[in-house]
């Protein structure tokens, strides 16, 4: 315990320093925006939890640049507002007053059979799929079960990040095989999230499951460390299929992973999810879009600039870990995430295999 509170306090400097919106402004002022000029025409795009804030802002970027974009939403409702708004923003914005290449899939990544089902489809389509936007997050606060009866924090942040991205990897990999002189090389983003710096890799509880008080806090976080090491194993596992050398310059023949964090964020699921934390700082917090920046600018960016596996902020690589001593630290082996990815597999074919 004392751990995680050196962790968090450590993090909470770090965070005032960095991840507000002053932090942004700074750094913002060296940015090179030449990749959204980019014309994206012939790029297929998936992005989760796209119906508002973060993952919204980043399929309005990539729209405007013609991307075909593939908005995943858990409520066809929501989706289907937002849906309508980022067509008529886009379309207000575009010269030509052009409407984008925006689509709805209805798709709730906390349902391993949603997941399934939809990455399967997407896949027999035939489809190419240059980036995968592993955007969809939340944080509940009292452990509840999904009707696959999997805590939902973990159903969301972990196992949905999991399938989905395993479940759409042969379109990606095909993609990225076929297209020798690609607009965009074939990607995977998880948004992550800077609380994951507060925790070590839990591959053993990862449901909470015997903790003697629950902590939705907590949990998320874990969640969001495991989208990091699983970024970093994805990778991994990309370079030995290209025979240990790594993704071509030219971002042909291989996939690229990429993690990254948005900084603190005036969104609405801060407000619902964090509301003293809203309240305490909410005129100094990011915009949506300027938390989504990193994420679309992952997207885009020659891939020669980018280091697949590895943890972005404000367009740079940053530290995944606030300390690594042995006691305080939250280095972990890469066979400590094998095991990781190990649990989630036999998980999801329970999940898959539960009945409702």
């Amino acid at each position: 315990m004392a751990g995680h509170s050196w962790r968090s306090l450590l993090f909470g400097v770090e965070g005032w320093r960095h991840f507000l919106k002053s932090g942004y402004a700074a750094r913002a002022k060296h940015f090179d925006d030449a990749p959204f000029a980019r014309d994206l025409r012939g790029t297929h795009v998936v992005v989760t939890g796209a119906n508002q804030g973060i993952g919204f802002q980043v399929a309005k970027q990539l729209a405007m640049q013609r991307a075909s974009v593939h908005m995943v939403c858990r409520s066809e409702e929501r989706g289907e507002k937002a849906l309508r708004a980022l067509k008529e923003e886009v379309a207000a914005a575009n010269a030509d007053g052009s409407p984008p290449d925006v689509t709805l899939d209805v798709c709730d990544v906390s349902d391993a059979k949603a997941v399934r089902a939809f990455a399967r489809a997407y896949v027999e389509s035939g489809r190419p799929l240059h980036c995968l936007v592993n955007n969809a997050g939340c944080m509940v606060h009292e452990r509840t079960l999904t009707p696959e009866g999997v805590e939902t924090n973990f159903a969301t942040n972990t196992l949905g990040t999991y399938a989905l991205t395993e479940g759409l990897l042969p379109s990606l990999e095909r993609t990225a095989a076929r297209e020798k002189a690609p607009p965009t090389h074939a990607r995977v983003i998880a948004v992550s999230s800077a609380g994951m710096l507060t925790e070590k890799l839990e591959s053993r509880d990862v449901e909470a499951s015997t903790s003697k008080s629950f902590d939705g806090t907590r949990q998320y976080a874990k969640g969001k460390r495991h989208q990091v090491a699983l970024t970093e194993r994805w990778a991994r596992l990309a370079v030995a299929k290209c025979g240990g050398v790594g993704p071509p310059a030219d971002g042909s023949g291989a996939v690229g992973f990429y993690a990254m964090h948005p900084g603190w964020c005036d969104t609405d699921a801060v407000k619902v999810a964090l509301p003293g934390f809203y309240e305490r700082l909410k005129g100094k917090l990011r915009s949506p879009r300027e938390g989504a920046d990193t994420a679309a600018w992952l997207c885009v960016a020659p891939a020669e600039t980018l280091v697949s596996g590895e943890f972005y902020l404000d367009r740079a690589v940053v530290p995944k870990h606030v300390w690594s001593g042995s006691w305080f630290g939250t280095t972990y082996s890469d066979a400590e995430v094998d095991a990781l990815a190990e649990k989630l597999e036999a998980r999801l074919r329970e999940a898959l295999s539960a009945r409702r």
